[in-house]
Parts: C-alpha cells; structure tokens; sequence
C-alpha cells in the first residue's frame, strides 16, 4: 500500500454512519484509493449507529441522527471548512442527500471533480430529493454521475439529455467472503438447523422492500421447507407475527446481522438463496450466493437478471411458481457457473472504474 499519498486526496460522502451498502462501497472505494497512491476519508453527515465504525478513516459531522432546517447551516459550514483543510482532487457521494452537499461544496471550495453515485430506481427517491437531484445533476455540480447497475441507470432516462449524458454503469464489487474449511453438514450443525429439511436463505435488512412476508408464505407449499433469515430491521416483529398467522413459525428462524465467518457459514449450509425484493439497486447478496455456488431464486426484476445472468432462475410473485422454481434450482445445479458469474463483480474493477469518471487514472 503507498503510503505518501503523492495523489492528492479524496473524499467519500455518506448521509449517515451506520450498516449500509452505500457506507460498505464509500468505505470498500476509499480503502481502494488509498491502494492507489491518494489519500482518502469517509464522511458521514449525521451520525445514526455509533458503533459501526469502518475500517478506513472517517469523520462525522453532525451527531444529530438526521438532518433538519435547523442543523442544515452547520453541516453546511462544517463540510467547507473540512474540503478548506483537506483539499480534495475528488468527491464522491454514495447516497441523495451526500450527492447534493457533496456537489455544492466540492465546487464552491475546492473546485474538485464530483461523482454523484445513484444506488436505486429514481422513482425510489421522495419527489422533493428526485426534483433537487434533476437540477443539480444537470448542472456543471456534477462531473460524472455512476449509476450501480443498468436497471438504475434506465430509470433516469427522464430526467433530460444535461442530466442522462453524464451517466455511466459501473457495478458495485462485492468483498470476497471470508473462507472456510467446513463441510455442508457441518456448517448446519452451527446453527442446529433440523436433519433433512430443505434449507432456504434470505440475507437482506428486514425492511417491506425486501418482501421477506412472500418468502415466508412459501413454506405454506412446502412442508420439507424451512427459511433462514439473518439480517435486523423493522419488519422483525410484523415477519414473526406473520409467520404464526400462517402457522408456519416452527420453520422460520431469524439469525439477526451476521457477518465475517458465520455469513460464509450461513451461505454453505442453505440448500437455495431467495431473493424476494421488490425492487434492488444492485443485489450483492446475489453475488456472494452466487460465489459459494449456490443455487439463486430471484424475484423476476431487471436487477436481479443483470447480477445473476444465466446462474440465477427467475420467478414472478406467486408461491406456486416460486415452489418450481426452487425445486427445479435443487435439481439443476451449476456451482461452476454461479462461482465464474459472482468473479465479474470485482472491488479492483469498480474501483478503477470510479477513479476513471474522475479522470484521475494514470
């Protein structure tokens, strides 16, 4: 790793600190660009789970949990004051609310190049932050503005020809999965999963996008089925109440966040991956499915077909179809397929591809 940091330095911009895909990737970039020979921070603009801490450098700005009227003007003044100290050659935002500020600052003090980052469908964004991101989006604020997959990118094709022009796709990279020596058996064992069953797994925050109720009203068609959920959310409680109404709660455990070696544990005791979201900006939990050799089940949405490509199946929103799926996934294994799919989606390659928008490679 270069360590004189002769480049210049380079800022990554989060609207909060916490567990996200977007701090993942601002973390995962700035790790990369230091690799590069620049010197690079993560800044988080509100702070909302003090103990995540990523491993790079990182500030926040304000300790309130969101942004308001009142405390706009001081993140405002803070941000300046920082880009006046640190000087940036390039900024890059990882959510709306980053973007925006981001834009503005880069550009008033320290004239750096700005890379906007869209991470979901436009019509994700709330009306008020779509109409500020159109406007400043198709002025000079932004420099390049990366889409995380095509199906993102296609959904701003409306916002006019100043905004879309400068857009480009560049796939997120999905960090290589901490290995293990276990066997499938075994890795069952660790989380006493039951003798037989056919093991189904979801990874995903417990949030209504991610649609965990349809998985669960699956199981209703198949009775040698059980569902493992890791991931925490807000949707916890309403999924366990669900589960009973179906009475279906005996083959519904939820793992809470996992991560390091007990996500690749999880990843090789599941039987087949399902991913039941309604909409996705990118989908790295297929990829890392995908890079174990799994089978993937996936909601039929573009997204999901773009990750997976020909190693996933794809299904519209009803059990019965789902329930063929599955079982035709089981039958029809390809691990060499999934594991070759999930190494096109490399941290090196995007990272590479960021600092190419920024005109800063060599």
């Amino acid at each position: 790793m270069s360590s004189d940091f002769s480049k210049g330095s380079i800022v990554c911009i989060c609207n909060y600190r916490g567990v996200g895909g977007a701090q993942l990737n601002a973390s995962l970039m700035a790790a990369e660009f230091e690799k590069r020979g620049f010197k690079a921070e993560v800044i988080f603009l509100c702070e909302r789970e003090e103990n995540y801490s990523p491993a790079v450098k990182f500030r926040v700005i304000l300790k309130d949990k969101r942004i308001n009227l009142i405390n706009i003007w001081v993140l405002i003044y803070r941000l300046l004051k920082i880009f006046r100290h640190v000087k940036p050659v390039a900024v890059y935002g990882f959510q709306p609310a980053a973007n925006a500020f981001g834009a503005i600052a880069s550009k008033i003090v320290a004239k750096a190049k700005f890379i906007a980052t869209q991470r979901n469908p436009s019509d994700r964004q709330s009306k008020i932050g779509r109409l500020l991101d159109r406007i400043i989006g198709s002025s000079f604020l932004y420099d390049s503005n990366i889409a995380v997959s095509n199906a993102v990118k296609d959904s701003y094709s409306g916002h006019g020809h100043k905004y879309y022009s400068k857009m480009l796709t560049v796939h997120n990279g999905t960090p290589v999965l901490e290995e293990i020596q276990l066997s499938k058996t075994e890795a069952r064992a660790n989380f006493s999963m039951p003798e037989g069953a056919l093991v189904l797994g979801i990874v995903a925050r417990l949030h209504k996008q991610k649609n965990i109720k349809f998985a669960i009203s699956i199981l209703e068609k198949m009775p040698q089925a059980a569902l493992y959920i890791a991931g925490e959310g807000p949707e916890e409680e309403d999924l366990r109440e669900y589960a009973k109404e179906k009475n279906v709660q005996d083959r519904v455990t939820f793992l809470g966040s996992i991560h390091g070696v007990r996500l690749t544990e999880f990843y090789r005791a599941m039987d087949v991956f399902l991913l039941t979201s309604i909409y996705e900006g990118f989908g790295r939990t297929i990829v890392e499915a995908l890079s174990q050799g799994l089978p993937v089940v996936a909601n039929d949405i573009p997204i999901a077909r773009e990750v997976a490509g020909h190693a996933g199946r794809y299904a519209v929103l009803d059990a019965d179809v789902w329930k063929e799926a599955i079982l035709a996934a089981c039958s029809d294994r390809e691990p060499g397929v999934a594991v070759a799919r999930a190494r096109e989606f490399s941290i090196d390659r995007m990272a590479a591809s960021y600092l190419e928008a920024a005109k800063l490679t060599d």
